[in-house]
């Protein structure tokens, strides 16, 4: 909880009196990982719990699983590695993502520079690159968020 103190205007004899509300926590946007490298989804989960700035549940390894989860948790974020396809189709992944979780924002982890077209066109969101800072990492998940909403 938030607690905002306020003045009310004063009243007919001149006095001001201060007030004190409590507001609920903002909440924060949840970010989905799904990848079936673990050191990349230990990596990211940290850089991301340890922004302060999204809510991450546990990672996911299992394609069935992440397109279980996301229908029924609604990320507003998920980054995705499409090896997790296992050499599947990964547009129709991407494709599937987006039909279990419409509102969510989701990125493809980038390795190589890649253009994003394509991944676009499958219903992604753009590639995230993993190469730059942490925190350039954490604005591209959530990008503009922050406490103060």
């Amino acid at each position: 909880m938030l607690d905002v103190r306020a003045w009310r205007e004063p009243d007919r004899l001149g006095h001001r009196v201060a007030v004190t509300a409590s507001l609920p926590e903002p909440s924060l946007p949840i970010v989905q990982v799904v990848c079936c490298d673990r050191r990349v989804r230990d990596g990211l989960c940290s850089v991301l719990g340890a922004s302060a700035r999204a809510t991450v549940p546990d990672p996911i390894d299992d394609p069935s699983r992440a397109l279980e989860i996301v229908g029924r948790d609604q990320p507003s974020a998920i980054v995705v590695d499409l090896a997790i396809a296992g050499g599947g189709d990964a547009p129709a992944f991407l494709a599937a993502l987006r039909d279990q979780a419409p509102g969510a924002r989701i990125l493809v982890i980038g390795w190589n520079g890649e253009s994003d077209g394509w991944v676009r066109s499958a219903g992604a969101d753009g590639i995230l690159h993993v190469d730059g800072p942490a925190a350039d990492l954490v604005d591209a998940i959530v990008p503009g968020w922050s406490a103060a909403g």
